[in-house]
């Protein structure tokens, strides 16, 4: 249960990130996002990111919940990076 909801925890962090650069709101949503939007999910995606840690802790221990938040933030980080480039390569197979 707790992987789970720490991956969940990273994996929305990581795409509010991805979300906040002009290059994938391009990609996603045809134009840039306003400033207001853009700034809030780079906020969101910064306060999701180390709020996994502490889930990770609780649920698991100190030294396991380190470990394993750590091994999670680069399975979500990778994760978010295949769904980006998926998407586009089959938006450009659709051209």
């Amino acid at each position: 249960m707790t992987y789970g909801l720490v991956l969940t925890i990273l994996l929305a962090g990581f795409a509010c990130l991805a979300l906040s650069m002009d290059r994938h709101q391009r990609d996603e949503f045809g134009r840039p996002l306003p400033a207001g939007p853009t700034r809030a999910l780079r906020w969101f995606g910064w306060l999701l990111i180390p709020l996994a840690l502490p889930v990770a802790i609780h649920g698991l221990g100190t030294g396991f919940g380190l470990v394993a938040w750590t091994g999670h933030l680069s399975l979500a980080s990778a994760l978010v990076f295949a769904a980006l480039l998926c998407r586009n390569r089959r938006r450009a197979a659709r051209r």
